[in-house]
């Protein structure tokens, strides 16, 4: 469920908004997926996603792509474009120092059996699969319109003993999966350029809520 945002921030698009948005509608991107069968809301996000990325990455959009242009950056394959934006050595050590002060690990440097392609690639995935799934936890209960006393009560224990800690977490390793796009994704778009120039949706979060309420 998507809530309206009036912040002035609701109207720019930076990489760690990417993510963000990215994690929510990646359940629907399945292999049989094409873009055609999705529902008008997901249909708007999935949208949304390829004008942002084809700003940052400068490739054509093309709505009839929308899920292979999604995919390309995000998925692991032949065709992934992750590496077209360039991730500076300094900037890699300093990603390789951040995750072993996460993991409790004194920092050494980058180990000569490192291939910092092959391994910026590694960590990016490995760490948007969990941040994937983690995303799923959260929203568990997003979906809940009703439920017995001892049903709600349980919700809101678990909401308040976990989401905390996972909102927590997921603010820093947002921040390492932007470093790891590299480059290109430094920089901000603000809608008005999106729409004016990468094909951005016209349909607003408002318009998405109305549609939801209806279809719920």
């Amino acid at each position: 469920m998507i809530t309206c945002n009036n912040d002035v921030r609701s109207e720019v698009w930076d990489a760690k908004r990417l993510i963000r948005e990215y994690v929510k509608i990646e359940f629907v991107l399945t292999p049989k997926c094409d873009g055609s069968n999705l529902s008008l809301f997901n249909k708007v996000k999935l949208q949304r996603l390829v004008s942002v990325i084809s700003a940052y990455m400068d490739v054509e959009y093309n709505v009839d792509d929308s899920v292979d242009i999604v995919n390309r950056l995000f998925a692991r394959g032949l065709n992934n474009i992750l590496l077209s934006s360039e991730l500076s050595d300094d900037d890699f050590i300093e990603i390789i120092k951040r995750l072993r002060s996460l993991a409790d690990i004194d920092y050494i440097g980058v180990e000569p059996r490192w291939i910092k392609n092959k391994d910026r690639q590694s960590i990016f995935y490995t760490l948007l699969r969990y941040r994937v799934n983690v995303e799923k936890l959260i929203s568990t209960f997003s979906g809940l319109m009703e439920a017995s006393p001892g049903g709600s009560l349980a919700v809101k224990a678990i909401k308040s003993l976990y989401n905390p800690k996972l909102i927590e977490a997921n603010d820093i390793i947002d921040d390492v999966l932007v470093d790891l796009l590299g480059q290109r994704f430094k920089q901000s778009f603000s809608i008005s350029e999106l729409t004016e120039k990468y094909g951005y949706p016209s349909t607003s979060d408002s318009e998405l809520i109305d549609w939801e309420i209806d279809n719920m």
